[in-house]
């Protein structure tokens, strides 16, 4: 298919398929998105509505446990009366005072402490008692009720009690931290409590993030907390809600774009199929003609070289020739199936042609457990490219060159064929790669195609696996006393054959 023909065919298919469903899927998802934070926002404030209702709840109790208090005949009778001595006041507390305000205390588990004040009590029996002038609170305030932070996570509640005008003795009920905590948790958000005059109680108050700092991202919300003369509010992080609701819808989308594009793809490979038959089939007509006119050429040429070579007493040249023209004869007729006694002869002829080049830097053995195991089938050129690799990488990079060493033995149910030499070696992230790229290999992915050391091994590996089975594989390591060895597992047929 021609380059134009196929960007127009794509062109097409985004204008009449693609943009028109994206289209659609993003006002779908714009519409969610507004409703989502709408409804977002209702729920969020709900939330926080329960939350300061069960706040006011606990802190009307604390309240009317302090009018409690100070309308107990015990306690009234304790604070009015003056005593003569340290020794009654003292007695007093210990009968009937101390009793009383350990039940109140006990009574409410938010209650952190107690305080009483009054000017009779010249004491401080329990640290529960101070004199009048030390009431934090004026009396307006004291006679009405009134709530105070201390900065810590606590609230102080002081109530009076007066007579003609005149504060007689008062209390001050102190709740523990936990009160606090436990509105912020309901409320399940971060809550600041902000006062009339902007200031911030409590401990869960954006420390990190100041009210100053939030823009048109964050949605405000409030809530009076009328006892303690305070405002709950939020700050809903809008683009955090809109990730919620449209992350999903929009996972979901490209999903579907994926689908389509990759729907497009298999639509053009089918049109490639179609249109590229045609020209395989010539030029494997042309292939096969041209395979038919050119070994008889080549193999005739070298046959007269050869001839030429013994005529003229040249031996070592006449054996190099033949070596070459079997070499190649195996190359250009040999089928998709071999054995490997085929295989070793063939490494032989090779090795020998390399053997006229490298002299004395080259040696090598070959050893075969059972002659049996030869009849294995293989596919063909399964050891030629892993001894030459062995040659090309390791024996070729020492100056005193090295040897080479073929293994075939039969393993369980399997023929193990070790190729090593005592080379250069291997890097060992080169070996991991290569041997990772080796076991996840396929026919339509080669990523080490450009790349000498890596690429034949490579190719085994997948064809092994396509002739075996997934069972079969190829492993290259390095030797312990030095070099590589390159090991494959093959599947073993006891009849030789596939």
């Amino acid at each position: 298919m021609s380059i134009g023909l196929r960007k127009r065919l794509i062109h097409a298919y985004f204008i009449v398929v693609i943009f028109p469903i994206s289209a659609v899927y993003l006002i779908a998802v714009f519409v969610l998105f507004m409703g989502t934070v709408h409804s977002q926002e209702e729920r969020r404030k709900y939330e926080l509505e329960l939350a300061v209702g069960g706040l006011e709840m606990d802190l009307n109790k604390i309240e009317n446990l302090a009018g409690s208090v100070l309308q107990n005949d015990y306690v009234a009778q304790f604070l009015r009366h003056s005593y003569d001595s340290d020794w009654e006041l003292m007695y007093d507390y210990l009968g009937y005072m101390q009793y009383q305000l350990y039940s109140y205390i006990n009574y409410n588990p938010h209650i952190f402490t107690l305080h009483l004040y009054s000017d009779n009590v010249r004491l401080n029996p329990g640290g529960f008692f101070s004199p009048l002038d030390s009431f934090p609170v004026s009396i307006k305030h004291a006679m009405q009720g009134r709530w105070k932070a201390d900065g810590e996570g606590r609230f102080h509640y002081y109530l009076g009690k007066s007579n003609q005008l005149k504060m007689e003795y008062a209390a001050e009920i102190v709740t523990d931290e936990e009160l606090l905590e436990g509105f912020f948790q309901q409320a399940g958000m971060q809550v600041m409590l902000v006062g009339k005059d902007g200031k911030l109680y409590g401990a869960n108050q954006y420390e990190n993030n100041p009210v100053s700092e939030r823009g048109k991202r964050f949605k405000k919300l409030e809530v009076p907390i009328p006892s303690l003369r305070v405002t709950a509010v939020v700050y809903l992080d809008i683009w955090e809600m809109a990730l919620e609701a449209v992350l999903p819808p929009l996972l979901a989308g490209l999903f579907l774009f994926v689908a389509l594009s990759g729907f497009l793809r298999i639509c053009l490979k089918f049109v490639n199929i179609f249109q590229e038959s045609e020209i395989l089939r010539k030029k494997a007509e042309l292939d096969a003609y041209q395979s038919k006119i050119e070994p008889h050429f080549l193999y005739g040429t070298l046959e007269s070289l050869r001839m030429l070579a013994l005529r003229s007493g040249d031996v070592p040249v006449a054996d190099g020739i033949f070596n070459l023209a079997k070499l190649l004869r195996y190359s250009l007729t040999s089928s998709d199936e071999s054995t490997l006694r085929k295989e070793l002869m063939q490494v032989e002829r090779y090795l020998e042609l390399q053997k006229i080049r490298l002299e004395d830097r080259l040696f090598w053995e070959i050893r075969v457990q059972d002659d049996k195991l030869l009849d294995q089938s293989c596919p063909p050129f399964l050891l030629q490219p892993v001894v030459e690799n062995s040659i090309r990488h390791g024996i070729e990079k020492l100056r005193k060159g090295g040897k080479i060493e073929i293994a075939i033995k039969k393993e369980l149910m399997a023929v193990v064929i070790s190729v090593s030499d005592d080379g250069a070696g291997i890097s060992e992230e080169k070996k991991r790669l290569i041997n990772g790229l080796i076991e996840n290999s396929t026919s339509d992915y080669n990523p080490l195609q450009g790349e000498d050391k890596g690429y034949a091994l490579y190719n085994i590996g997948m064809r092994i696996r396509l002739f075996y089975g997934k069972e079969s594989t190829l492993r290259i390591e390095n030797r312990s006393t030095g070099g590589t060895v390159c090991r494959m597992w093959l599947v073993y047929m006891h009849d030789g054959g596939r």
